[in-house]
């Protein structure tokens, strides 16, 4: 019931919904969850700048963050997903599961419409609005994707007014030095999370605009030749109190 691409990543999209669920039982068991975060392996998380995003929201809200597809309507997963204490608590994630488990469902479109349904909204307060789109399928196709122009001069003003997240499709025929100017951006503004085709690192690496500093060599142990004092022989014991017969 899935074209081919979905039907091969279907069990890898399915396993959201079960980190949610162990998650939210989690939260149950000793109510100490603030926010949950669902990210991809290759999603770049820059800590410091997460940890001062969420200074600046309540848990205690009932939110859904990310970067937000006003036209889909969901948010693209590439860029994160992250749950308030309280909408972690709404969340109806084990019935959307069972619910959702016969349908074609990306993650990240099952998460919004599990939202829905749980009354959580969708809050784009944090999104740098450059998600993906993705065309309207037809039966039998492949999926097809829409090349999007990152207008750069609206992304740095969606940088500088403090956006969190942002998944960024290359564009096909980006201006010379858009990678380049794309990584120096995310250097002196880093994103707490941010997902590009082919990996961010990657495309700043070969741009020549490093966004980590390289990693050190690693230093070699050497081995020392060090001096061991020699092993003095222990003396024999020497009685406080008379012998008898050579005993003490």
């Amino acid at each position: 019931f899935c074209e081919p691409h979905r039907q091969q990543t279907f069990a890898a999209q399915f396993r959201f919904l079960a980190a949610a669920i162990h998650a939210q039982q989690l939260l149950l068991r000793n109510g100490q969850l603030q926010w949950l975060l669902l990210i991809d392996d290759d999603t770049q998380t820059h800590a410091r700048a997460l940890k001062a995003m969420l200074a600046t929201l309540d848990p205690s809200v009932p939110a859904y963050f990310g970067d937000y597809d006003g036209v889909h309507r969901y948010m693209c997963g590439g860029a994160g997903s992250l749950f308030s204490r309280q909408a972690v608590k709404q969340m109806k994630f084990s019935e959307c599961a069972v619910a959702y488990h016969g349908q074609c469902k990306q993650s990240d479109w099952a998460l919004a419409d599990c939202a829905r349904v749980s009354a959580v909204p969708l809050n784009s307060s944090k999104s740098c609005a450059v998600c993906l789109r993705i065309k309207p399928l037809k039966r039998g196709n492949e999926r097809e994707r829409d090349s999007v122009q990152v207008s750069w001069a609206a992304l740095k003003q969606r940088l500088l007014a403090g956006c969190g997240f942002a998944q960024v499709t290359k564009p096909e025929k980006r201006p010379e030095g858009w990678s380049r100017s794309f990584c120096l951006e995310m250097r002196e503004h880093p994103l707490p999370l941010s997902h590009v085709q082919g990996g961010l690192r990657a495309m700043c690496d070969a741009a020549g605009a490093p966004i980590l500093p390289a990693r050190p060599e690693p230093k070699r142990a050497h081995a020392k030749q060090i001096a061991q004092p020699p092993v003095q022989p222990l003396a024999a014991p020497r009685c406080s109190h008379s012998c008898t017969d050579g005993k003490c």
